[in-house]
């Protein structure tokens, strides 16, 4: 069954007589090359177990399938999720659907796996501080999102696009764009661009309080035009004068601004402030 046939996908849309709801950025992918780059992206192999959110009505997740091992996937509407499970399911048997809110559930998976997903745009931020935050982390992130957010994720020390989930995504792995997706490979065309983000080499970070890093980097953002001395000083309730000792201690200039941090200067800031 070819989902990314536009009129094959309206007429089972019109089968199950289906709405797409924007409020759950359903967006569902129409371009077998896009599809195909997604997947050669997550690099999923034949022994891999693999975790979706988001199936739509499989157009992935029947990819995915063919490839992997084992598929994991989520899908919170019981309307596409019945799609899933009588299109995708009924062919493939190492596909185990799940339906339900992903960010409320736990992951059933052992072991190493890998994330390959077409996201609601409006989650990503939540799904990815669902894994780096709580675990269990993935060997392998593999997302299709907005442009921008990708952009956000990917940028490097010095680029005013950085944000504090931008260090979080980094403190844990290595994060690229690897392609671009135009609005018109997507049922109903969103209106914004879009981009495969990965995210490798993920790791445990080692001799890291998470929970005081995360601190001190969101206290940094927390002004982020303003130099890190006052940005610290506001976002951690302390005295300017403690915060520029602070920095100082650390080797870093006073008038740099949160953006401009790399991994290991925020790591020296957790590790000396008191």
């Amino acid at each position: 069954m070819d989902f990314t046939n536009k009129k094959e996908l309206i007429s089972i849309l019109n089968e199950y007589g289906l709405r797409l709801q924007k409020s759950l950025g359903q967006h569902f992918l129409i371009n077998k090359i896009d599809l195909d780059m997604i997947v050669e992206a997550g690099q999923v192999e034949a022994g891999d177990t693999v975790l979706e959110i988001g199936t739509g009505v499989g157009v992935l997740t029947q990819e995915l399938c063919v490839r992997a091992k084992k598929v994991v996937a989520y899908e919170m509407d019981e309307k596409v999720a019945k799609v899933v499970r009588e299109k995708v399911l009924s062919r493939h048997d190492n596909l185990e659907l799940i339906v339900g809110d992903f960010l409320k559930s736990e992951i059933p998976i052992e072991g190493n796996f890998k994330v390959v997903a077409n996201l609601p745009y409006q989650i990503t931020t939540p799904v990815l501080r669902r894994f780096l935050e709580r675990g269990p982390l993935p060997e392998r992130i593999t997302i299709l999102i907005q442009k921008e957010v990708a952009e956000r994720l990917s940028a490097l020390p010095g680029s005013a696009d950085r944000g504090w989930v931008t260090v979080l995504v980094q403190l844990f792995g290595e994060a690229k764009i690897v392609y671009y997706v135009r609005p018109s490979s997507f049922l109903p065309e969103p209106a914004v661009e879009s981009a495969v983000l990965v995210i490798e080499n993920i790791k445990q970070p080692v001799d890291v309080d998470l929970k005081k890093f995360l601190s001190i980097v969101k206290a940094g953002f927390s002004s982020k035009r303003r130099q890190l001395v006052n940005s610290l000083a506001g976002g951690l309730g302390i005295k300017n004068e403690q915060a520029r000792e602070l920095l100082e201690k650390c080797g870093i200039d006073p008038k740099m601004r949160a953006e401009d941090l790399g991994i290991d200067q925020w790591k020296s800031l957790t590790e000396n402030f008191v």
